[in-house]
This record gives structure tokens, C-alpha cells and sequence, in this order.
């Protein structure tokens, strides 16, 4: 598996977990829904806008695609801690797909920045 599948599993689990949870909290409090429920399926759809990119290997995109990862995982900390039932499952699923394509994004850095330095060294003539 490559870095561009796990992501595009990811941004459907950040869009339709992210979205459900959202409608769940706006049936709670009838009045208003607060924004910050709204943040995992707006960062799905900007994973899903930098998608062609991560899928050429492009490492800007690979490294902001982590950042924005990153920063879910600490987003999700919140949810996960003062939920019970069954929201803290999806913030669960929605935490290990984090975790998962967190790993195979830095992995594809890695080796994107390997293959970068053992192209750029140039073998002297004897």
C-alpha cells in the first residue's frame, strides 16, 4: 500500500465520520452547531484537494499532508476523552486511519529524500 490509497481511505473516513458527527452534534444542541465539529471533514476535503499531488510523490505535499494529520490527531484528543458510547468509537476509527496514514506518509518522505540524496551524489572518475 502507498501513501495516496491510505490517504484517500482516510479522507473518507475524516468526510462521512467527520460529517456524521457533525449532524450529531447539531441534533444535540438544536439552536447552533458549534465550528470545531465541522474541522475533520474540512481537513478531509483539503486532503482530497492535495490528493494529485501526494500521488505524484510530490514531497511539499507528502510533508504538508502529514502536518495536517498531525494536527488532527491533536484535535481528536479532545472528542476521544469527554465522549462516550458510540461517538468514541468513531473518533477511535477516525484516530487509527490518522495513525495509519500518518505512517505511510512519512514512510514515502523518507524514501522520497533517500532516492533524492543517492541521485544527487555524483561518483568521481578514477
Amino acid at each position: 500500500m502507498n501513501s495516496f490509497q491510505a490517504l484517500i481511505f482516510n479522507v473518507f473516513i475524516l468526510i462521512v465520520f467527520g460529517s456524521w458527527l457533525a449532524l450529531g452534534a447539531y441534533d444535540k444542541a438544536a439552536t447552533a452547531m458549534q465550528l470545531d465539529v465541522l474541522i475533520p471533514p474540512i481537513s478531509g476535503l483539503f486532503l482530497l484537494l492535495l490528493s494529485p499531488w501526494i500521488a505524484k510523490q510530490k514531497n511539499r505535499s507528502l510533508l504538508l499532508a502529514a502536518i495536517v494529520t498531525i494536527g488532527l490527531l491533536f484535535y481528536f484528543y479532545k472528542p476521544f476523552i469527554y465522549s462516550t458510547g458510540e461517538p468514541k468509537i468513531r473518533v477511535l476509527i477516525q484516530i487509527v486511519t490518522c495513525i495509519w496514514s500518518l505512517f505511510f506518509l512519512v514512510k514515502n518522505l523518507i524514501t522520497n529524500k533517500l532516492k533524492k540524496t543517492a541521485s544527487t551524489e555524483t561518483k568521481l572518475p578514477l
